[in-house]
């Protein structure tokens, strides 16, 4: 829980630049934490922020905190908490390769030019990804969980760079990655009439809900083990059998009556196998 509070972030806490290979990763996530916490932040952020000056003893002056207007205290209030965000989301080894920024617009920036580079570098990195995303396809012995993170991250480098793609490019391009054994179901969702009004996470929720069912029916012809406990927490049954487990054997027949379950439950209890008629 805590590495995924670092890596999410929570409403008190913004999320944690952990691997500097995972910096556009986490720029969508702490845009995402500055909005839903206080949109107000992103002021200072892009805009920048000047403290406010007075005359004194014939010179100018930073303004003393006590002597800010009702105004300029907000102002001073939203560029405390932005600055404090940015600097929260740091590594302790980043926190000092980034020491001396005065303001959250100054650090920003520098985050901005250290991890995504000039131009140039921007541009080729642009390319990259978007070759990567003409050829995506699953891999071999890749679980579907894995294929659908991978499509997830790949989509946030892309709207990282700028390379935003419709619902249904995104539809069409997920399903054509897919394992052969998906062909017949793809092939069925792209043959509804509704197919061209389904978002890449409807997409996604069609084909995990297929894949759950494929898997039912592998398991379905080898023998059900049932366990109380996972629904039931301590049950009578689970007190008379002690630490054994229920094997389910199907409906009752003559042949049933000879090997001594009568279609009943056998249970394996301890280290060996007893029956209980």
């Amino acid at each position: 829980m805590l590495n995924y509070d670092n890596e999410i972030g929570t409403p008190q806490k913004p999320p944690k630049l952990l691997n500097v290979n995972d910096y556009s990763n986490w720029k969508a996530r702490f845009e995402h934490y500055i909005s839903y916490t206080d949109s107000s932040l992103w002021i200072p952020i892009l805009e920048g922020y000047k403290h406010p000056t007075h005359i004194y003893l014939d010179e100018v002056m930073p303004k003393p905190i006590s002597k800010l207007d009702e105004e300029e205290k907000k102002a001073y209030d939203r560029e405390k908490k932005a600055l404090g965000s940015i600097t929260m989301s740091l590594t302790r080894e980043l926190f000092h390769s980034f020491r001396g920024y005065d303001t959250s617009k100054d650090l920003w920036r520098a985050l901005q030019k250290r991890f995504e580079g000039n131009s140039d570098i921007k541009k080729s990195k642009r390319d990259l990804l978007r070759k990567q995303y003409e050829c995506f396809r699953f891999l071999e012995n890749e679980s579907l969980d894995d294929l659908i993170s991978r499509f997830y991250h790949l989509q946030t480098e892309l709207k990282a760079f700028e390379l935003n793609y419709p619902d249904e490019e995104l539809v069409e391009k997920f399903l054509d990655a897919l394992p052969p054994k998906f062909e017949m179901y793809t092939t069925l969702i792209r043959e509804n009439p509704k197919f061209y009004e389904l978002t890449i996470d409807e997409a996604i929720g069609k084909i995990q809900a297929h894949n759950m069912n494929l898997k039912k029916k592998e398991s379905s012809g080898r023998p059900q083990i049932q366990d109380p406990s996972m629904y039931h927490g301590t049950t009578s049954t689970s007190k008379t059998l002690g630490s054994g487990i229920a094997l389910f054997t199907g409906n009752s027949t003559d042949d049933d009556h000879s090997n001594g379950c009568g279609g009943h439950v056998c249970y394996a209890s301890g280290s060996g196998l007893g029956t209980n008629h």
